[in-house]
């Protein structure tokens, strides 16, 4: 669905419908205008989105790479990072190697590969604010050196054409997540529509925690008959 899909279907709720035909956004009801019911739509999605990660922590998974420069160890996150999965020295692209966290309580990782690939990517990395530090800083110049496989947050929906980066099946949450709002800005009665929303987040959850299934789930003993 997209932004104003989700928009014209919680109004249908509401009973405060706008013309189809009308410009985007439109801020003209005395209830609430477009550009309400969008933020209300992006604090949703970013509820929902965390509910699923919960459940699945590399639903919204992916990657980006970094360019080293010799004699710096500081590089900026990319603006949508939420946590780190991996980090690889890939300059090998055909023997990625791991690049492990440096964990700082415990005092400071060396690698027992000592400097990665030979290379000069002693030890390991770890998170300072929106950066990525590594232990010891490079000695090396090359792009794309290093990959990062990261849990990304959402990026805010503004064009009533655009949808949201959630799967198909958590639309519904947003549209009841912004009835709930709207509600709750108006004062009146939302317990019917916290309740929708939570029973669509429930089956969001179901849906995320089996979303890989390959594996079997148990383990099963089948004796075998002897016939005695």
């Amino acid at each position: 669905m997209t932004l104003i899909e989700v928009i014209d279907a919680a109004r249908d709720i509401l009973n405060e419908p706008l013309s189809t035909a009308r410009s985007f956004p439109d801020n003209s009801s005395a209830f609430w205008g477009d550009s309400t019911m969008t933020r209300y739509h992006n604090l949703v999605q970013t509820e929902v989105a965390q509910e699923i990660v919960q459940s699945f922590e590399d639903h919204f998974l992916t990657d980006t790479t970094f360019d080293i420069s010799g004699n710096q160890s500081r590089y900026a996150l990319p603006v949508d990072f939420n946590k780190v999965r991996r980090v690889e020295d890939i300059r090998n692209a055909n023997s990625p190697v791991e690049i492990f966290p440096v964990r700082l309580n415990e005092g400071r990782y060396r690698s027992p590969l000592g400097s990665i690939s030979g290379l000069g990517l002693q030890g390991g990395y770890h998170l300072e604010g929106d950066s990525i530090v590594f232990d010891s800083t490079p000695t090396f110049t090359t792009n794309s050196a290093v990959r990062m496989l990261y849990i990304k947050t959402l990026a805010d929906v503004t064009a009533g054409s655009d949808s949201s980066e959630l799967p198909l099946v958590a639309h519904r949450a947003l549209v009841w997540g912004i009835v709930k709002y709207c509600q709750l800005q108006q004062q009146a009665d939302n317990i019917f529509a916290a309740q929708e929303f939570e029973k669509h987040i429930s089956n969001i959850r179901k849906q995320a925690e089996n979303r890989q299934i390959q594996t079997p789930r148990r383990v099963y003993i089948k004796r075998r008959y002897t016939g005695l």
